[in-house]
């Protein structure tokens, strides 16, 4: 018992010495007080108003929880507990996750402008490719590109049908419009001719002047483009570049009329045109596509409407046919060479009429009707016995005569042709009417074959038997009759029609003479050849007066002349026909309609301005 106590007098003693302090210098050189002893800081905890969070001491004033149930203090916001706790860290715009803002975007004019935040980062240009696959993002930069030879056309990836120029593209104007035209990126392109409805002539070529505002005071021109069906053909239905889809180079039979009166207009891909001068008829005819470089099939090239065969070289065209002027056609030969003489041996009619007015302007009945080096036949309802449409004045019937004699004795010993007379056509009725008037059927426009001063006749041919009245070459177009030649003449006999023709123009009364599109620039290359090499005096070379028209041009000669050439004479007073440029005479349109057929600029003229 007494170890024991002296034991813990002991421990008590050593505690004692361990914490009395002792009285040693402080760091300052003083004496400590052993007697100042400070009391411990001690934390008081608060939470008062508060349901979460740090309670001032370490602890927490509660927790916060999910609509779930889940533990999430990330909820506790200035000591309350929220559903949502927004978070703009990084963040200098844009939604900061509770439907509140990180802040705001200004334009360089202060202006606030909140598109242009991006991931919550405000910058100078917000890309935009909401709904695209590809093209601008507006910023500079793509939405993406198109793969393989599919194209970019409003932000998605399309086939490129080749129908618009380089960079366009063949598409709907605007959702819920069918109306195809050339866009840019989905776009009119910028450069196109705007307040087009404000101008005189519209929009040239293959456009349409579209107003670009309600108050219809903003236009622009967009090309037309499309594809015809099966059956039509794309070809230029006002004479200017305007294409459209047509049947042989009319309106095709199930177009719709009167469109002009329809509040809807044309349906689809289709424009309203008018038939007449009054602007009282009118159709609906398709749209299409003018050639672009490119879009032309192999072997030919667009001349900026149609695509046509590439201009041939020497050798490139096939066994039978040479190139002359970039076409390939039958091989006339080299011509017959310079001329030799003999003219003086050919015992020739005479070519002028001596007389007087009144005598050499009377109509005759052509006689003989078969002659030296020509054949009057019988043609369109006449009967050997009554060849009524075969009267001419008698110093135009001269004229034939001598050109054909001419003809026949120069060209004798020619090897190529048949060699055969020149056939005879329609001339006038015995009373000067145009043939046909008597049996209820003018065959030729009013202002043409009166009192005798025209005369059609035939071509002179190769391969044929004689020289009638035929096609000389082929004239359909998908299948219907086009009324002109569609291909190079095969059975024109090139060097003797050349010569006949130069024959008339010595003749000092010689108007004019029409023949097809495509037999003229071989015509008029063979009158060279003869003019360069003696056969034809060089005054008439002087007054070459051939004309044809190679495309419509609305001047009376591309149709029907593909088996004939039209002979028009002048004297005195005689009036100017139809049959000459720039007459767009009406009564040649009617005449052209009986046989489904229009001719030129007169034959349609489009509605100005569509919206």
């Amino acid at each position: 018992m007494i170890r024991r106590a002296l034991l813990a007098a002991f421990v008590l003693l050593a505690m004692t010495i361990a914490i009395a302090p002792l009285g040693c210098d402080s760091s300052d050189g003083s004496k400590s007080n052993p007697q100042d002893v400070s009391e411990p800081d001690v934390c008081t905890p608060d939470c008062d108003g508060l349901a979460c969070g740090n309670d001032g001491c370490g602890g927490t004033c509660g927790s916060c929880f999910t609509p779930e149930g889940a533990l999430d203090n990330n909820l506790c916001i200035a000591g309350q507990c929220v559903d949502c706790a927004p978070n703009c860290d990084g963040l200098t715009c844009g939604d900061d996750g509770c439907g509140g803002s990180c802040g705001n975007c200004f334009t360089p004019e202060g202006g606030i402008d909140n598109s242009l935040c991006l991931d919550g980062i405000c910058v100078d240009c917000a890309p935009d490719c909401d709904g695209k696959s590809c093209g601008d993002n507006g910023c500079g930069g793509s939405c993406g590109d198109c793969a393989g030879e599919l194209v970019c056309a409003g932000g998605t990836c399309v086939e490129d049908g080749g129908l618009c120029a380089a960079g366009e593209v063949c598409m709907p104007i605007a959702e819920g419009n069918p109306d195809l035209v050339c866009l840019a990126d989905g776009e009119v392109p910028v450069d196109n001719e705007t307040q087009c409805h404000d101008t005189d002539g519209g929009c040239a070529g293959n456009y349409s002047c579209r107003y670009t505002d309600d108050a219809l005071t903003k236009s622009i021109c967009i090309e037309n483009c499309g594809e015809c069906s099966a059956g039509t053909t794309c070809g230029d239905v006002t004479g200017d570049g305007y294409m459209g889809c047509m049947v042989a180079g009319s309106i095709p039979a199930n177009a719709i009329y009167g469109c002009h009166e329809m509040d809807e207009g044309c349906p689809g891909n289709a424009t309203c045109f008018y038939l007449n001068s009054e602007y009282t008829e009118s159709a609906c005819i398709d749209n299409c596509s003018t050639c672009h470089p490119g879009s032309c099939p192999a072997g030919q090239l667009c001349n900026g409407v149609f695509c046509e065969d590439e201009p041939c070289t020497e050798g490139s065209c096939p066994n039978g046919d040479i190139c002359l002027n970039g076409t390939c056609v039958p091989d006339a030969g080299p011509g017959p060479g310079p001329y030799g003489g003999g003219l003086e041996t050919c015992n020739l009619p005479p070519m002028l009429c001596e007389g007087t007015k009144q005598y050499c302007g009377e109509l005759i009945q052509f006689d003989p009707t078969e002659g030296y080096g020509y054949i009057d036949y019988p043609e369109n309802g006449e009967t050997a016995q009554n060849q009524y449409r075969s009267w001419l004045r008698r110093d135009v019937v001269m004229a034939i005569q001598y050109a054909a004699a001419k003809v026949e004795c120069l060209a004798s010993d020619w090897e190529f042709g048949n060699g055969k007379p020149v056939g005879l056509i329609d001339m006038s009725e015995e009373n000067g009417s145009i043939p046909g008037t008597s049996v209820g059927s003018p065959g030729h426009p009013p202002g043409t074959h009166t009192d005798g001063f025209d005369i059609d006749v035939s071509y002179f041919q190769n391969n044929t038997a004689d020289n009638a009245a035929r096609p000389i070459c082929d004239h359909y177009e998908n299948g219907a009759e086009a009324y002109h030649c569609t291909a190079p003449p095969h059975l024109l006999d090139p060097w003797r029609q050349a010569l006949f023709i130069a024959s008339l123009f010595e003749h000092p009364y010689i108007r004019v003479i029409g023949c097809d599109g495509q037999a003229g620039p071989i015509i008029d290359a063979t009158i060279d050849n003869l003019c360069d090499n003696g056969w034809i005096p060089p005054a008439a070379c002087k007054n070459n007066v051939l004309t044809y028209e190679v495309t419509d041009m609305g001047y009376g000669w591309f149709y029907f002349h593909h088996h004939h050439i039209h002979v028009s004479f002048k004297q005195g007073s005689y009036r100017d026909s139809c049959l000459i440029p720039g007459c767009f005479d009406q009564d040649l349109q009617h005449f052209l309609a009986k046989y489904g057929l229009v001719e030129g600029q007169s034959k349609f003229r489009p509605i100005p301005v569509r919206r």
